[in-house]
């Protein structure tokens, strides 16, 4: 696949892990390695590639539910079958707005890929598209093989993390004091009294990792809900103010607050000089 413009890599281990529900058995503990992640992108262009290696499974297939089922609800999809892999695209493009996901799975792998662009850069975005081949076969429909156009060659198999993702990475935390959750009328207002950021980013903001640390409550309690942060996300790469907006139980958001806190990133760039940006994220849960 032809990647646009700057590229990232981002091959340190992360581990992940997912439980997966078995019908008249015990449910299986799964160990997942994402590694490597690649980033690219080029303008409004950005192109998210992640290999996920499932230990203790020769067949990822069996578990490709997971990255499916629940990724971008109520969009247009397809799936598909090349050679020894089998995946799902979902078109998650709007009406300013172009995007797909793209999920496979072969041997003991999964790999996700997130293509979005505004509609500007719809040839950028095109290009980036039909440029996927799997297993030597073009995945979309082009008259045109994109790969006399490849400047350079990256295998997965060896790439090394950009020296800016290792920095970022090593970087300590800043230990914050939480705050009580802020009524969602008074984020409203924010947003109302705050001018739109026109910034045209030379490198978006990055992140690179996002502690998950669960359980979030105690056995048998429940909560069903979304809970609204605006985060700085200041230009030396740490974490500045966090605001929470939403009613939930407070021990889910002292978790999420201290999680937010923990957050790897690469700031945004606005030519060659990193900048604080602040943005507003949301975070739903169903915990039953």
């Amino acid at each position: 696949m032809a990647f646009p413009g700057e590229i990232i890599v981002d091959n340190e281990r992360q581990r992940d892990w997912f439980v997966s529900p078995v019908l008249a058995s015990m449910p299986e503990l799964i160990n997942v390695e994402i590694r490597p992640s690649l980033i690219g992108y080029h303008k409004s262009l950005r192109l998210d590639l992640q290999v996920r290696d499932l230990s203790l499974t020769t067949s990822a297939k069996r578990y490709l539910w997971r990255y499916v089922e629940f990724a971008y609800p109520g969009m247009p999809f397809q799936d598909f079958r090349v050679g020894k892999a089998v995946g799902r695209i979902i078109t998650i493009s709007e009406q300013d707005s172009l995007g797909k996901y793209i999920v496979f799975a072969v041997s003991n792998k999964v790999v996700t890929i997130v293509l979005t662009a505004a509609a500007e850069d719809r040839d950028a975005y095109e290009r980036s598209v039909r440029s996927l081949k799997l297993d030597g076969s073009q995945l979309f429909k082009s008259d045109t093989d994109y790969s006399e156009q490849i400047q350079f060659d990256l295998s997965l198999q060896n790439v090394e993390s950009s020296p800016e993702v290792k920095a970022a990475l090593e970087k300590p935390t800043i230990k914050r004091q939480f705050a009580p959750a802020r009524p969602v009328q008074e984020l409203s207002q924010k947003q109302k009294d705050t001018p739109e950021n026109k910034t045209n980013y030379s490198r978006p903001l990055i992140i690179l990792r996002q502690p998950r640390n669960f359980p979030y409550l105690q056995p048998n309690e429940k909560f069903k809900g979304v809970v609204t942060a605006r985060i700085e996300f200041r230009a030396d790469g740490t974490v500045g103010e966090i605001v929470l907006y939403g009613q939930a139980p407070n021990p889910l958001l002292k978790r999420l607050f201290e999680e937010i806190a923990e957050i790897k990133f690469l700031p945004a760039k606005s030519g060659s000089k990193e900048i604080d940006l602040v943005q507003t994220v949301e975070y739903s849960f169903d915990i039953r």
